[in-house]
């Protein structure tokens, strides 16, 4: 707080007040908030000093310390090691842990990978905690530079490896119908490929393929009573108006 402009407890509580956010704290926020605004004669005033304590008893834990040592071994790095470090200095402050102690957890909190990199850096393991926390905010920035430069190298592989595949797959299509586009023909041609089976060594008119083909069959023709039965089937679908106008039809044409 500014010592000029928070110069009284009021000033002072209702800062302090101000800054308190979430359901947890808002009805003991609003009932000290009162003791202020709806002050009378008579009424006991709020000190600053009295709103500290009451506020350490209700909302931090008894033993500060013990909160602190707790919650800092449990810490893992998440994304950014920026953020692990922040907030491992500020649990590291409460704790009470030498730094040889709190390297040690610190380390331990790290992504192996990272870890493993500090530890076998060209220059040797950092020497202090201090030393431990650059080197891993300096190590993940690399890390996370050299994803982002990479991501657009794999897209183009795998773009690449998509028209290899989009390639051969439209080849794979022309020798199943027979028919070659004009680039095809070109680079057939170029590589010396057969036209009728893609592979090199003779031309289309001596492919060993050539005499394998199945011709299509054709449809066996029907005996007088199978074709019959397949007429009548197709008359029976007709309406009664239809099947007459057929039947004109058939008469008109001679049959």
């Amino acid at each position: 707080m500014h010592p000029t402009e928070y110069d009284t407890d009021e000033k002072k509580c209702l800062f302090f007040l101000s800054y308190l956010r979430g359901k947890d704290t808002q009805a003991w926020k609003q009932r000290n908030t009162d003791l202020i605004f709806d002050w009378k004669d008579g009424d006991e005033k709020l000190e600053w000093k009295d709103l500290k304590s009451a506020f350490k008893k209700h909302y931090l834990p008894i033993d500060i310390k013990a909160d602190a040592q707790l919650r800092i071994e449990e810490m893992k790095m998440g994304e950014r090691a920026d953020n692990y470090v922040n907030e491992f200095r500020v649990l590291a402050d409460e704790s009470g842990y030498d730094d040889e102690a709190l390297t040690h957890i610190f380390r331990k909190g790290l992504p192996f990978v990272l870890a493993d990199k500090i530890l076998n850096q060209p220059q040797g393991r950092p020497k202090d905690l201090n030393g431990w926390y650059e080197a891993a905010i300096r190590f993940d920035e690399q890390y996370k530079y050299a994803k982002a430069v990479q991501k657009p190298r794999r897209f183009q592989m795998a773009n690449e490896k998509k028209k290899k595949f989009e390639k051969k797959e439209t080849t794979v299509n022309c020798m199943e119908t027979g028919r070659l586009s004009e680039e095809d023909r070109r680079e057939y041609m170029k590589d010396g490929r057969c036209f009728r089976c893609a592979k090199q060594g003779h031309l289309s008119r001596d492919c060993p393929m050539k005499n394998t083909e199945k011709a299509p069959e054709k449809a066996a023709k029907k005996t007088p009573r199978e074709a019959y039965v397949k007429i009548q089937a197709m008359f029976k679908e007709y309406s009664h108006e239809e099947q007459k106008e057929l039947l004109n039809i058939m008469e008109d044409e001679g049959f």
